[in-house]
């Protein structure tokens, strides 16, 4: 098991440090002058000339890749120009609100798709797995940027039952959750369908019935933990979907997370900031990954022997 999660991790390491390298080079090799960008066409040459040097762009390229790469060991993400806060400081006060979200997000969608992908697996062909389907594939249709404001015209407005923007009470997270949720449990909800039909087929499933055990029991005990693993592999690629996915539907119901942040920070032509949120996403990405990597040897055994390179 050691030996397993030591080399995932090394993996991981060298992942981040290609996004960070890839990061560097995106903001700095793109063409235009990012200074002149920040401070407008009406900036003075010396305030242009201030700024460059502030931020250390009249260095050689790699001189500055060295000081990106020295500063992010130590956690140091830069200064945003606006605010004059740690880029760090910015990120780390907005991202509880953003991972709340994401949380109830993943909870809708496991509330509504598993319910669905396990009566479509069981009851195939049925009009439950017609209708199961049919519920996922409009899921998967309807885009955020129109369930948002569609749920705040009909909760909101109309009703009156939750807020129309902000944070603050549990009532503030219900529509942004629904909103976000709702796309990843179309998709869950297909995979756990898959993934169960499968596992039913087995003849483990087949001996355990001629043994006496219940269905309910074989269908929880060992058919929902041999099929977790491509829906682990689901849900730890669309928490940092979620992350970015986000953008939209924080700036929908203003909500105070990453998305409305990095999207400030573009619109004020902040380039430390953006370049420290899109680092910071990256890096839950990978973590997220890691973490799902660890899950799957616990989940399954058989993997972390299994696993060579």
């Amino acid at each position: 098991m050691r030996r397993f999660l030591i080399k995932r991790f090394i993996t991981s390491l060298i992942v981040l440090w290609g996004v960070s390298t890839l990061i560097f080079l995106l903001i700095h090799l793109v063409p235009g002058d990012p200074v002149q960008a920040m401070l407008g066409e009406s900036a003075l040459p010396s305030d242009i000339e201030n700024l460059r040097e502030k931020l250390g762009l009249n260095e050689p390229l790699f001189v500055q890749y060295k000081n990106y790469f020295f500063n992010l060991i130590k956690g140091d993400l830069g200064t945003s120009i606006v605010s004059g806060r740690k880029v760090s400081k910015e990120i780390l006060s907005r991202f509880p609100a953003t991972l709340e979200l994401a949380i109830a997000s993943i909870l809708v969608s496991i509330l509504i798709s598993f319910p669905l992908g396990l009566l479509s697996a069981l009851k195939k062909n049925s009009i439950w797995d017609i209708s199961a389907t049919t519920i996922s594939t409009l899921g998967l249709a309807i885009p955020n940027f129109w369930l948002g404001p569609l749920l705040i015209i009909l909760f909101s407005i109309k009703l009156s039952i939750f807020p129309v923007s902000g944070r603050g009470t549990l009532a503030h997270l219900v529509l942004p959750a629904i909103t976000l949720g709702t796309a990843l449990s179309a998709l869950l909800t297909r995979i756990v369908k898959t993934s169960v039909a499968e596992e039913l087929k087995e003849d483990y499933v087949k001996v355990a019935l001629a043994k006496g055990l219940t269905k309910s029991k074989v269908l929880l005990k060992h058919v929902l933990r041999n099929a977790l693993i491509p829906i682990i592999t689901i849900l730890a690629l669309q928490i940092g979907s979620l992350l970015t996915g986000a953008i939209i539907t924080e700036t929908i119901f203003s909500w105070p997370g990453i998305g409305r942040l990095i999207i400030n920070a573009i619109n004020q032509r902040d380039y430390p900031l953006v370049q420290g949120v899109i680092l910071f996403i990256a890096f839950i990405y990978i973590i997220t990954n890691f973490l799902a990597d660890i899950f799957y040897a616990i989940v399954d055994p058989r993997i972390r022997y299994e696993t060579k390179y």
